[in-house]
């Protein structure tokens, strides 16, 4: 697997030891998760806890920041707890994605981009709030966040809701390297991905309307990808996959271009962290 490095034998084993290496290797420039959409916590100085979901629950390949304006090129992650069982970090290769994908399928991502869609409430409801997305309080610095990166918004009840909308590439051309990759979170964040039985439930509980679900991905064109595109794109990446047994004080180093990560369903005490640099 080219696009990643993973150190061993470290002798990291705290929050702070992580934190000076991350600021070490990002020679002081680590960035932040502003817009960002999965629940974390800000550790110190750019040094996040890795994504907060249930540990049942499998968290699905993702290059990081792909559905956003900005995005790291280079992700950080240590080990500080090992999971008791699980809770690896699947990687996969985005330019073999790409390589694998049908030419119709990749036809139709290149030529019409992939929408996002999220509603982001204020406090109290489904998903992550826009106060913890934008790490602010002040809904003006969260309008300056979405001006800056091009997003569609519209408030509701106050600041109580916040709908948004991010027409963003689905390829792109590796920087360095020259070839492209698979670089898009369709296949997350399409509700789909809950199961055929969730998704008709939330389809039926929603009306239908795109617009209200706490997550939703289209064709940049506002066109609605096929599910039967969503699921080869599933298989495909699944495919892709390699794993390893996280140790404690691992340091997994990745191109996030061109490397993918998700995490397995885990027991027992888990804590990973995360750092992002340019």
């Amino acid at each position: 697997l080219h696009g990643g490095v993973l150190l061993r034998d470290t002798m990291i084993r705290t929050d702070e030891d992580f934190a000076r290496f991350s600021e070490l290797v990002s020679k002081g420039e680590k960035l932040n998760y502003a817009a960002g959409n999965s629940p974390r916590t800000n550790v110190k100085g750019g040094v996040y806890t890795s994504t907060e979901f249930s540990a049942d629950r499998n968290i699905a390949i993702h290059n990081e920041m792909s559905y956003a304006s900005a995005w790291p090129s280079k992700i950080f992650f240590c080990s500080i707890i090992p999971a008791e069982t699980g809770g690896e970090t699947p990687l996969a290769n985005s330019r073999e994605i790409y390589e694998q994908l049908p030419a119709h399928i990749i036809e139709d991502f290149e030529n019409r981009g992939v929408a996002y869609l999220r509603n982001l409430h204020g406090g109290d409801g489904i998903g992550i709030s826009w106060m913890d997305t934008f790490e602010t309080q002040d809904p003006a610095v969260a309008e300056k966040i979405m001006d800056e990166a091009g997003m569609e918004y519209q408030w509701s009840n106050g600041h109580e809701q916040l709908w948004l909308r991010q027409v963003r590439d689905a390829v792109l051309t590796h920087p360095v390297h020259g070839y492209k990759v698979w670089f898009n979170q369709a296949d997350e964040f399409h509700p789909s991905s809950n199961g055929e039985e969730t998704y008709e439930a939330m389809m039926a509980l929603y009306d239908g309307d795109i617009n209200q679900f706490p997550l939703y991905a289209q064709f940049g064109d506002g066109t609605e990808i096929p599910l039967d595109y969503l699921r080869t794109i599933r298989e495909t990446i699944e495919n892709c996959i390699v794993t390893f047994p996280w140790q404690q004080g691992d340091v997994l180093a990745l191109d996030n271009l061109l490397i993918g990560h998700g995490r397995r369903p885990f027991t027992g005490k888990r804590r990973t962290l995360v750092a992002m640099s340019n």
